[in-house]
């Protein structure tokens, strides 16, 4: 039986973005075995055969890095793999290390580097110099926006080079009959941790010169709860922090505006799900933001909260605006729907 390993930092990371291609190897009658930074986890909880804990850690430089290329060495060398499929930029760097002297065919899924267009230069003197020399370890690189496809190909060293729309989303469970006509009140909705990156604040910020009928939920946790809800009450704005929500169709559904105001992406899930459910979107200019959304279906803003505010006093008084966005978005997103991306991580996986 032929056997293929999935490795990443974390499990969840497993379980958000893989369970479909596990489960289309199992398929084509391969033995699919996960590894990641886990308390023991069943098989139950992947589309997977077995399961191994492996202590990536996430700063490539960590005390645990050596144990860690340890335990997935001896993994590789122990179940002779036929394709190994690595995520994460240190569990990607760790792995692709520990197959180098094997005959798998190693492919890695680049979420989004750690070094991009504005980003701080300790990541581009930590993980810049670690991806490019690995990259002569992968047999296949797979990016999934158009920033990293580029540096890719301009600087890495991989076999082959890839530009994938994303990791699949099943657009049919968010098509609905939305209706776009004005309310009394207008709900603003964010998903994502609560924490520097995803930047929520500067959407509060905004929100203080807005009217007052607008009501900003995000669904998410993290450290900087307690803030943004001082931040939110110092302002006089309608927050409502709704926690982590395992099925956020219902918020979606509930959702005028979906906003996004990350400093950092991959390829965001979250929009796609937000444009899949019929919403007009404000995004951050960043890379896979302005990968998903133009002008025909919302804003794609720079860090400053007036561009911002501007943009939410122009969707929130317009329902034919916001009609007009969501539906294009409706359509752009189908590109990227997982029965788009099934056939071609297919091809990615069985040839040559």
């Amino acid at each position: 039986m032929p056997k293929i390993l999935y490795t990443a930092t974390v499990l969840s990371h497993l379980q958000l973005f893989h369970q479909p291609f596990m489960k289309l190897m199992k398929e084509h009658g391969y033995q699919v075995d996960a590894a990641s930074d886990t308390t023991p986890f069943t098989n139950k909880e992947l589309a997977c055969d077995n399961s191994y804990d492996v202590c990536f850690p996430r700063n490539p430089f960590s005390l645990k890095t050596f144990k860690a290329y340890k335990q997935i060495k001896k993994i590789i060398q122990e179940n002779n793999y036929d394709i190994i499929h690595c995520n994460s930029p240190t569990a990607s760097i760790l792995t692709r290390l520990a197959a180098r002297k094997t005959k798998a065919k190693v492919i890695y899924m680049a979420h989004g580097f750690h070094f991009f267009k504005g980003a701080p230069l300790l990541n581009w003197l930590l993980f810049y110099p670690a991806e490019k020399f690995t990259s002569r370890f992968t047999d296949i690189l797979v990016t999934i926006n158009n920033e990293d496809y580029q540096i890719a190909k301009k600087h890495f060293h991989a076999k082959k080079i890839i530009l994938l729309p994303g990791v699949g989303l099943d657009t049919s469970k968010f098509n609905n009959d939305r209706t776009y006509n004005n309310t009394d009140n207008i709900n603003l909705l964010s998903i994502g941790e609560l924490n520097k990156n995803k930047n929520h604040q500067i959407v509060i910020k905004a929100l203080a010169n807005c009217p007052k009928n607008i009501h900003y939920h995000i669904c998410g946790e993290g450290p900087l709860r307690n803030e943004l809800l001082e931040l939110a009450k110092k302002l006089k704005v309608n927050l409502h922090l709704e926690g982590y929500q395992a099925n956020v169709k219902t918020f979606l559904d509930q959702a005028d505006i979906f906003v996004f105001p990350s400093l950092r992406e991959g390829l965001p899930k979250s929009v796609m799900e937000a444009m899949a459910n019929g919403l007009p979107c404000i995004v951050s200019n960043v890379r896979g933001n302005h990968d998903l959304i133009d002008p025909k279906g919302g804003f794609v803003v720079g860090n400053k909260q007036e561009e911002y505010t501007a943009a939410i006093k122009s969707l929130a008084t317009s329902s034919e605006l916001r009609k007009s966005q969501g539906e294009y978005n409706k359509e752009k997103v189908k590109k990227y729907d997982i029965k788009n991306i099934l056939p071609l991580m297919e091809d990615i996986y069985l040839n040559k």
